[in-house]
This record gives structure tokens, C-alpha cells and sequence, in this order.
């Protein structure tokens, strides 16, 4: 039997402003949100070794959000996942995959592309 290992996994963030709380309550539009993104993620990989979204509200300014919200101090939720196959999956592949996805909330969708509204982004830890 194969184990996960945290130590030899390429690990991703998620940061966005949209409500992402794990919840465990079906009729909870956070968790409906969480169920989305992890639905999507599952496509294509196995999110492993991950922890429940941190939420903190921030000032965005040195974020990557889009232009709209860089003055702004608003909810940043955050969450990391790791997979153990290298090269699965890429930012470039998260920006693509997850654009334009439905979510119940007020930013309505997911948005990782356009430098005005963007509302999600990712970054990348490779272990050495």
C-alpha cells in the first residue's frame, strides 16, 4: 500500500474571495462553494494532505487580486493541497481548469484570469 508523503509532494495555495468555509452542512452555501472546487480539482488530481480554507480578512494590497480590489480589506480565504505526482497538475492548468466555475456567492463565479476582477489565484511550493 502506497502512503502519502508529505515531504516528496508538490504543494499549492489557493487564495481567493470567495466564501470557501468547510461547513459540513449540505444546504450551506460556503460548503456548496468548497464541494465545487474540490469537485473540480478531483478531475484531474487527488488533493492530498489538506487542511480546512483559512479565513482572515486582509487588505489586499499585497495580494494578486485584480486591480478592482487592491485598495480594499476584505475576507481572503486560503487553502493548501498537495499532490504526489509531479507535473499532474500546474498553475497554468488551475487557472484554465477553474476559471469561470459557479459558485454561491456574490462574485458568482470564479474568476483567475481577467487583471481587473480577478477573485482566485494560486501559488506553488516544490520541495526540494
Amino acid at each position: 500500500m502506497h502512503e502519502f508523503n508529505p515531504d516528496t509532494a508538490t504543494w499549492f495555495t489557493v487564495y481567493t474571495l470567495i466564501d470557501i468555509t468547510q461547513s459540513s452542512r449540505r444546504k450551506d452555501v460556503s460548503q456548496k462553494n468548497w464541494d465545487m472546487i474540490i469537485n473540480c480539482l478531483s478531475m484531474v488530481c487527488q488533493p492530498l494532505g489538506s487542511h480546512t480554507p483559512v479565513k482572515k480578512k486582509r487588505k489586499l494590497t499585497t495580494f494578486k487580486f485584480g486591480s478592482e480590489y487592491k485598495s480594499k480589506i476584505r475576507n481572503v480565504w486560503t487553502w493548501s493541497f498537495a499532490v504526489e505526482q509531479q507535473g499532474i497538475i500546474t498553475i497554468e492548468k488551475l487557472v484554465e481548469d477553474l476559471n469561470g466555475i459557479p459558485m454561491s456567492d456574490r462574485l458568482e463565479y470564479v474568476e483567475t484570469k481577467n487583471p481587473k476582477i480577478k477573485n482566485t489565484y494560486f501559488s506553488i511550493r516544490e520541495m526540494e
